[in-house]
């Protein structure tokens, strides 16, 4: 968030930011308000929410770049594919797609364009799957490849368990 110089010198913010407002919700629920209820059942219902509040600020701190990374990876996928099958019926879309670009970067226009990506890359999959020969073979690869770092890309740190 924004910040400036108190009168003694030390950085004070003053809007804190969405992630850091919801670790301290995480740390408050998990370590203040917790231990102080009286039954295990609250104790878990709080922990819980604890942790699944920390998951969502490591989330909201990571999701546009991590949504831009894959649109893009998935993009030149896709552009690959088009040059690899031309004669398929789903060429001409699989080219339109890689050809597009992010709406904005807000997380749910990002999103939204990942699903559509995501889509037409399972349809270039399936249609590489038909196919035979060291371009469709290499193309696989490179899709399972990406596949791998986009589940790394959602991985959550041990921070956020």
């Amino acid at each position: 968030g924004a910040a400036r110089r108190g009168a003694t010198g030390t950085t004070v913010t003053m809007t804190p930011s969405i992630d850091t407002y919801l670790q301290e919700l995480a740390r408050a629920l998990g370590q203040d308000l917790a231990p102080q209820q009286a039954s295990a059942f609250a104790q878990g219902t709080l922990l819980r929410h604890a942790a699944l509040v920390a998951m969502a600020a490591e989330e909201f701190d990571r999701a546009a770049a991590r949504l831009v990374d894959e649109n893009s990876a998935v993009r030149s996928l896709l552009a690959r594919g088009a040059q690899a099958l031309p004669g398929h019926a789903l060429a001409a879309g699989w080219r339109e797609l890689a050809g597009s670009v992010d709406a904005s970067l807000r997380v749910r226009d990002l999103q939204h364009g990942n699903d559509a990506l995501r889509a037409a890359l399972i349809e270039l999959h399936a249609a590489l799957e038909e196919q035979s020969g060291p371009r469709s073979a290499d193309l696989l690869q490179a899709i399972w490849g990406e596949l791998v770092q986009s589940t790394e890309r959602r991985r959550l740190s041990q921070a956020a368990l």
